[in-house]
C-alpha cells in the first residue's frame, strides 16, 4: 500500500490556530484554504487573507482555495486568474454556484479541483478535455448526520479514479474544531466520532485516495505522532488494559483468514507451542474489544490469542486477559 500523505486546512478567521497549523506545513504540501466567505465575511477578511497567504508562501505550499460566486466581488478582482496570481493560488476548488461553462473557462487557464462528492461525472469529463491536470476533492460536512456513507464514498471515488484524477478527502481534527457547529469536518459520517488517527487509517486503507486533509484547524501532537508512526511502519497501536504484561509493546499480525467477528493473532501459535499450561481463568463473556487466550481445555489450540470485534458468549475454554480502550 502506498503512503498516503496528510495535509492541512487553514482559516482566515483564526490566526492563532492557523499559525500552529502552518508549523507542520512543508514545501510543496497541499493546503486547503476556504474563500467561501460565509460567516467569515467581515471588514478585515481581505487584509487577513493577504496576511495569511504571505505566511503560507514562506513555506511554499500548493494552496487549494475553495471559491464561490461572491469571491471576485469580495476581493474586487476582475477575474479568477488575476486573483489566483495575486494570492498565489495553486488550484481553485470549483463548483459552488459556478456554472460548468465558468469552470471550463477557468480550467483552460489554470488547474482546478472538482467536487468529488457532488459533481456529475459527465461534467468532469468535459473539464478534463480542456485540462488533463485537474484534481478531485470530496466535501467535508460540518453538520452531523450529513456526511457521506461509505458505499457512496467508494462508488463516487471509484468512478473518479477511473478517470486517472488524483483524489482527496477530509477527516476531522481533534483541536480547534471549526464553528459554528464544532462537530468536526469529515467527509464520511461514520468517521465523525472517530479520532484523527483511526479516521486516517480507515481512509488510507480504502486504497482509493492520494491524500487526506484535516478539515479542522488542527490535530494534537499525540494523534499526529500516531499517524506518522503508521505512515512509517504500518503498525497500528491499540491502547489496552492487559493483564498479561508480557504481551505489551510487541508487534502482532492479523491472520489473513481471520473472520469478520474477530482478529486471530498469527504470532500466538508460538505461545501454543511453548508448552506452557494455561489454566482456565476469567472465562467470562467476551464483549467487543476483549482480548482472549485459549486455555488448556482447547487442547492443542491452547495459547491462541484473539481480539473480539463483536460480542461472543462465555466459553470455559477461553480466558479474557484484557480489553481495548
Amino acid at each position: 500500500m502506498k503512503n498516503i500523505p496528510l495535509y492541512y486546512s487553514v482559516s482566515v478567521n483564526d490566526f492563532n490556530a492557523t499559525k500552529n497549523v502552518i508549523k507542520n506545513i512543508k514545501k510543496y504540501d497541499y493546503v486547503f484554504l476556504s474563500l467561501h466567505v460565509g460567516e467569515e465575511n467581515n471588514k478585515q477578511y481581505i487584509s487577513n487573507t493577504k496576511k495569511l497567504v504571505e505566511m503560507l508562501n514562506k513555506k511554499q505550499p500548493r494552496i487549494i482555495a475553495d471559491i464561490s460566486k461572491r469571491t471576485l466581488d469580495m476581493f474586487k478582482s476582475k477575474d479568477y486568474i488575476s486573483l489566483a496570481k495575486a494570492l498565489h493560488i495553486y488550484a481553485y476548488r470549483v463548483d459552488y454556484g459556478l456554472s460548468l461553462n465558468e469552470i471550463i473557462s477557468i480550467a483552460k487557464k489554470m488547474r482546478v479541483v472538482v467536487n468529488a462528492s457532488t459533481m456529475d461525472i459527465a461534467d468532469i469529463k468535459k473539464i478534463l478535455k480542456v485540462n488533463k491536470n485537474i484534481l478531485a476533492m470530496h466535501n467535508y460536512y460540518p453538520r452531523k448526520e450529513t456526511g457521506l456513507d461509505y458505499l457512496t464514498f467508494i462508488e463516487r471515488s471509484t468512478a473518479i479514479r477511473e478517470l486517472n484524477i488524483p483524489l482527496f478527502a477530509f477527516i476531522k481534527g481533534d483541536i480547534n474544531l471549526r464553528g459554528p457547529m464544532f462537530e468536526g469536518l469529515p467527509t464520511l459520517e461514520d468517521l465523525r466520532d472517530d479520532s484523527p488517527y483511526v479516521s486516517y487509517i480507515k481512509l488510507a486503507n480504502s486504497n482509493i485516495l492520494d491524500a487526506i486533509f484535516i478539515g479542522d484547524l488542527g490535530i494534537s501532537e499525540s494523534q499526529l505522532t500516531l499517524i506518522k508512526n503508521y505512515q512509517k511502519n504500518r503498525v497500528i497501536y491499540l491502547k489496552t488494559d492487559l493483564k498479561n504484561k508480557s504481551l505489551l509493546n510487541k508487534m502482532f499480525t492479523n491472520r489473513i483468514d481471520s473472520p469478520l467477528g474477530l482478529i486471530r493473532v498469527m504470532e500466538s501459535r508460538e505461545y501454543a507451542t511453548q508448552g506452557k499450561i494455561i489454566e482456565p481463568k476469567n472465562s467470562i463473556k467476551r464483549t467487543i474489544g476483549s482480548i482472549t487466550i485459549d486455555n488448556k481445555l482447547y487442547k492443542r489450540y491452547s495459547g491462541e490469542i484473539m481480539i473480539m470485534k463483536r460480542d461472543y458468549p462465555k466459553d470455559n475454554k477461553v480466558n479474557v486477559i484484557g480489553k481495548l480502550d
